[in-house]
């Protein structure tokens, strides 16, 4: 588990495709510090992605990272900055909230407004996800930020994030533009709430 608190960000070097065509390994560009917080078999989390380190080698963190998982994520391309977050430990203090690193569903950035103190960033979801409310915690690329506003239509959900100018400058949201997609990973009790309500749905088609 994961708290939403972003320890680095790191650059992705390479992609390499493995011959089974089902899995690729991803290289990323590390420094000195998580070298030595860091070691193989690992558990940490990469833009909202629960993954395991398989190797470290000179300043360079190798993981895994299945086909069927790049399907449903963003922003794993060669040059682009990922957010990175160590495991939680029991001892460890929560200062955002628990992130699981099973991503929900995809978002689009559809404004990004700058104040003296915040950028206020509006992000474009599926209605499907219509039980969110404003004040929920949300997870976006693997960051721990709430819902400061939030507005329905027939076909997407808007949601506006207030984001203090300390996370925005050491976190990738400093990277995006308007129009990139994110990761997003809703409060675990969100998650609970919408399995309900689709069991729920089954079961009185099956009713029926």
């Amino acid at each position: 588990m994961f708290s939403g608190i972003i320890n680095y960000i790191f650059k992705i070097r390479k992609i390499k495709k493995y011959k089974n065509k089902k899995e690729y390994r991803i290289k990323l560009k590390i420094n000195k510090k998580i070298k030595k917080k860091c070691k193989r078999g690992d558990s940490i989390c990469l833009n909202g992605i629960c993954t395991t380190i398989l190797s470290i080698k000179k300043n360079n963190l190798f993981i895994n990272i299945s086909k069927e998982t790049l399907k449903y994520v963003v922003n794993f391309k060669i040059n682009n900055y990922i957010n990175f977050e160590n495991s939680l430990k029991i001892k460890n203090y929560i200062n955002g909230h628990i992130i699981y690193g099973h991503i929900n569903t995809i978002g689009k950035i559809i404004n990004i407004k700058k104040n003296k103190k915040s950028h206020i960033i509006i992000f474009k979801i599926s209605k499907y996800f219509n039980k969110i409310k404003k004040k929920n915690s949300i997870s976006i690329n693997g960051i721990s930020l709430t819902i400061n506003n939030i507005e329905f239509s027939n076909k997407y959900i808007f949601f506006t994030i207030n984001i203090i100018n300390f996370t925005f400058k050491n976190t990738n949201l400093k990277f995006l533009k308007l129009l990139d997609k994110v990761n997003i990973e809703f409060d675990i009790l969100i998650n609970n709430l919408n399995n309900i309500i689709i069991n729920e749905k089954k079961r009185r088609n099956i009713k029926n």
